[in-house]
């Protein structure tokens, strides 16, 4: 006999503790973190300068990462808190999973809050244990800022988007905006990979979009809106100084050959 979707079975059970024992050594080893690094860099600049002066001057002078930027200075570090360093590392697990099961809650609203639990713990799971550099990507802070926190604002943009469309509730979409501006914040690669999920999404609703009944901002069809954001976004992203200024620290790299070479890697992982 088939399971309801809102019945609990042992397979989910199975799942929820598997899971939870298998990403708990990642929260343990949260208590054994240091910064290091451009973690020290950030604070530093910060301490020096001030807040809006600093970030003024790694746009100018370094990177186009407005929110990743603007985060790593107001790491832990830059209040002298090595504990809340490793708090921080042991709360991007566990805000990632939450995104996760916020995304995944409006993508399947039909299931129990357990079975979304169960499969939302075990996406983590699986991604933990693939990342090629764990290292960096939850327990060195300036990666982690960078590119986790990134990943969760994508989730909750993904899953607000979503629940915008199913609803129509102006809450969400206003979430979508807010959550697609600190995402493309953070770093170039999310940023390119939103805006090509985006103009897939909006040149699918052109050509389907009156059989699906697709949501509007206004008179605008929400991807539509989105995409627009998006590409606003990301021009102020790309056009900042400090990017010229950092390809200059590599005279003999150029754009064309960054970007096959970011292709090559990215066949590879």
């Amino acid at each position: 006999m088939p399971i309801k979707s809102n019945q609990i079975s042992g397979l989910t059970v199975v799942l929820l503790v598997f899971s939870f024992f298998s990403i708990l050594p990642f929260w343990v080893l949260s208590v054994f973190n240091q910064p290091s690094a451009d973690d020290f860099v950030y604070s530093v600049t910060y301490l020096k300068d001030g807040f809006f002066t600093a970030q003024y001057n790694w746009y100018v002078g370094w990177s186009g990462r407005y929110v990743a930027s603007a985060l790593l200075s107001l790491s832990p570090v830059s209040f002298h808190s090595f504990t809340g360093y490793k708090i921080q590392s042991f709360l991007l697990i566990l805000l990632l999973l939450y995104a996760l099961y916020y995304m995944f809650s409006h993508l399947f609203d039909k299931l129990s809050k357990l079975n979304l639990l169960a499969i939302s713990m075990s996406i983590l799971l699986i991604y933990l244990y693939q990342m090629p550099k764990i290292v960096s990507g939850f327990y060195w802070g300036a990666g982690a800022i960078t590119y986790q926190l990134g990943n969760v604002f994508f989730l909750f943009m993904a899953g607000s988007s979503i629940a915008y469309l199913k609803h129509k509730n102006k809450n969400y979409a206003i979430l979508s905006f807010i959550t697609l501006f600190l995402l493309i914040g953070c770093n170039e690669t999310l940023m390119l990979i939103t805006d090509i999920l985006l103009f897939i999404g909006a040149w699918f609703f052109y050509i389907y979009g009156k059989p699906f009944r697709m949501a509007h901002v206004g008179k605008q069809p929400f991807i539509a809106v989105l995409l627009v954001l998006a590409i606003v976004f990301s021009l102020f992203v790309i056009l900042a100084p400090g990017n010229d200024v950092r390809l200059g620290l590599l005279p003999n790299s150029h754009k064309l050959s960054a970007f096959y070479d970011s292709l090559l890697s990215a066949k590879k992982f």
